[in-house]
């Protein structure tokens, strides 16, 4: 599983790389981003290296989440050259997901 965690320096070149990224955004004080973690996980190990797959915390990284039009967690978007192919806010379930994961890859 190559699951990567993002900061304030790492984001961007998660979004703006010339490969598919998936970037769960979650809050590490929130029971509903506690909640996906498994789901993360197994995307991580369905889809790597395919895509690669990210978090970050919007509750320690709130400007960088905002730059990325994100306010609340958790949510998923799938960047592609710092372009957004797609995302969700809330909760999904897996099929959904990687319903949308594959269209965008």
């Amino acid at each position: 599983m190559a699951l990567k965690i993002l900061d304030k320096d790492s984001y961007l070149g998660a979004v703006d790389a010339n490969k598919t990224s998936v970037v769960f955004f979650v809050d590490g004080e929130s029971a509903h981003s506690a909640g996906i973690a498994r789901l993360i996980e197994e995307t991580a190990e369905t889809f790597s290296p395919t895509a690669e797959v990210c978090t970050l915390d919007i509750g320690r990284y709130p400007e960088q989440a905002g730059e990325l039009g994100v306010q609340r967690a958790p949510a998923v978007k799938i960047f592609r050259e710092g372009k957004v192919l797609g995302g969700a806010v809330g909760f999904i379930g897996r099929g959904d997901l990687a319903d949308l994961i594959r269209k965008n890859i």
